[in-house]
């Protein structure tokens, strides 16, 4: 296109190519050369509306290099100038501009730039308007409105399912992740396999960067850790790559949450940083101050995480984040009561509890349900987000008197059976025990204690593990002496990222393919990674590696396979 464009005599048609070849080179990664594509047709097209094609495609590069605001004051301005003219044109660049908000996190910007593009879409330009409609309930549902927002996004699911996600790759990657707020995994997974595997068949590596890190917090949640490490490993080094300065921290948010969680200390420490430093002003920092507070904790570092996980909730205060969102206050409200601070751990409770409430049907409040079972006839339905109320119930485990602490375990324990979310479970199991032992119900401690290390050693939670261990022992219970040999503790992240698409079925030229490398280089680290695994082949692998996943998450076909 840009050869097109260079043997193009006339302005206009030479513009419209430079624009074409400029888009083009944004889908390839390649945001350098289409801003200087984009500089020259801007200097040739007297054509108002094209002019603003230009400016918008500006403001999408802008975007991605990093800077958001800059990116949304051209598109408003832009948008501004043509909307009498051309209201549709006018709609498309105010649902970009809001996509530079989500990047900012700045969900209440982000919403009235949508409601502006919805209002001008209305009746003539039904794409933007179920886009804008989708991204505003991705904000409410961020913001608590799990009613509005959730009914707002399943709305607009079909049409996220049937549009082109390249075009569309970062608010179809928030649907995704809203629907990891709304704990309805099943639609998370849909909406990105569908973009992830689009763009992989493209080599659209741009589009690649968003949705593997928004992949990466579901399995994070769900327990999928070795290929949440691989995803947003991936994720990261695509962004370095390409240049996309803009969503590197989304990418590197979701990379420190998995380091925490499986106590990668210095990396975890080292990614935050950079991704403090890119966030600056403009940018979202709470999940950086979640995962360092996360990983203080795991540590025992008591003081050091809570100024981390403080300084997070502050934030999350400012921008009226759902607990769902950035799973930070439990860790707070533990923090706080471990260094017996236990006004300030009530008050952070109290948010979790307004958040278990404003689920509303089918995640119900956990307040006094230790008496009266109300949490057992909950109704299986994972639409609305079941987690505030399970830590919540575990918090106020924590900060229970003697004769009262194990009702409350119960009842989280009980939302936890319909929550598939191990770790969390497991951390819920190693309280319990904690408090067993501390009551001098040494016996009883034992079996929660050697289930949570059961399951954090499972899931490679190197912290969390021997803080059960430990545990364990001073019950007088024997704890195994294995330490943790998950695949995300042996392997790099390159050979993670193989590990996961070969035990998936892929063949080395797909794995290339989908990787951007060679067959020869997934040949070579192949073999490595059977060495450092123990295994002799494919279908040893491909069990080893659904053997670590959480029992309901193991596909049995690959299972029989490997043992066939």
């Amino acid at each position: 296109l840009g050869r097109a464009a260079q043997l193009t005599p006339d302005a206009e048609p030479r513009a419209r190519r430079l624009l074409a070849a400029a888009e083009d080179a944004v889908r390839c990664g390649e945001a350098e050369r289409a801003r200087g594509l984009l500089d020259e047709a801007a200097g040739l097209t007297a054509d108002p509306l094209l002019a603003a094609d230009v400016e918008r495609m500006r403001g999408h590069v802008e975007l991605r290099r990093g800077s958001p605001a800059a990116a949304h004051e051209r598109l408003v301005r832009e948008a501004d100038r043509v909307r009498t003219r051309d209201p549709r044109r006018a709609s498309a660049m105010f649902l970009e501009a809001s996509v530079a908000h989500m990047v900012t996190g700045d969900l209440q910007e982000m919403i009235a730039a949508a409601e502006r593009a919805r209002v001008l879409a209305a009746g003539a330009e039904p794409a933007v308007e179920l886009l804008a409609t989708a991204v505003i309930g991705e904000g409410q549902i961020a913001l608590g409105d799990i009613a509005g927002g959730g009914a707002m996004l399943r709305a607009c699911e079909p049409y996220l399912m049937e549009a082109d996600p390249l075009a569309i790759v970062e608010i179809v990657g928030m649907a995704g992740h809203a629907s990891i707020w709304l704990e309805d995994w099943d639609a998370a997974s849909r909406i990105l396999s569908r973009v992830l595997g689009v763009a992989r068949s493209a080599s659209a590596v741009s589009a690649l960067i968003h949705p593997l890190a928004v992949q990466a917090h579901l399995d994070l949640r769900r327990g999928r850790w070795a290929p949440a490490l691989a995803g947003a490993s991936e994720s990261a080094e695509l962004a370095e790559d390409t240049g996309q300065l803009a969503l590197l921290p989304h990418s590197l948010a979701a990379l420190t949450l998995v380091e925490a969680s499986l106590g990668h200390e210095a990396d975890c420490r080292k990614h935050v940083a950079r991704g403090l430093e890119l966030a600056g002003r403009e940018g979202d920092t709470v999940s950086f101050h979640a995962a360092l507070g996360l990983l203080e904790l795991g540590l025992g570092r008591i003081p050091e995480a809570i100024e981390a996980l403080e300084t997070g909730h502050r934030v999350m205060l400012q921008r009226g984040l759902s607990s769902s969102v950035v799973l930070l206050r439990p860790d707070l409200v533990e923090a706080y009561i471990r260094a017996g601070r236990r006004e300030e751990a009530e008050v952070v409770l109290a948010r979790l509890d307004a958040d278990a409430d404003a689920a509303g049907p089918g995640a119900p409040a956990t307040r006094g349900a230790a008496t009266n079972g109300a949490a057992a006839g909950a109704p299986e339905h994972h639409a609305v987000p079941r987690w505030p109320a399970a830590v919540a119930a575990r918090s106020r485990a924590l900060l229970a008197p003697d004769d009262t602490f194990r009702g409350e375990f119960d009842v989280a324990l009980a939302l936890h059976e319909s929550l598939p979310m191990p770790f969390e479970r497991a951390r819920t199991l190693l309280a319990l025990g904690e408090r067993l032992r501390r009551a001098k119900q040494r016996a009883e401690a034992r079996e929660p204690l050697t289930a949570a290390l059961d399951a954090f050693e499972r899931l490679g939670a190197r912290p969390w593990a021997e803080r059960a261990r430990t545990e364990l022992r001073a019950t007088g219970g024997q704890a195994s002496g294995r330490r943790s040999q998950a695949a995300a503790e042996q392997l790099t992240p390159h050979e993670l990222q193989i590990a996961v698409l070969v035990s998936q079925g892929m063949t080395n030229r797909e794995a290339a393919a989908a990787l951007f490398l060679s067959p020869k280089t997934i040949e070579y680290h192949l073999g490595q990674i059977y060495r450092k695994l123990d295994v002799r082949g494919r279908a040893q692998l491909a069990r080893l590696m659904a053997m670590e996943l959480p029992e309901g998450e193991r596909d049995p076909a690959v299972l029989a396979d490997a043992l066939g």
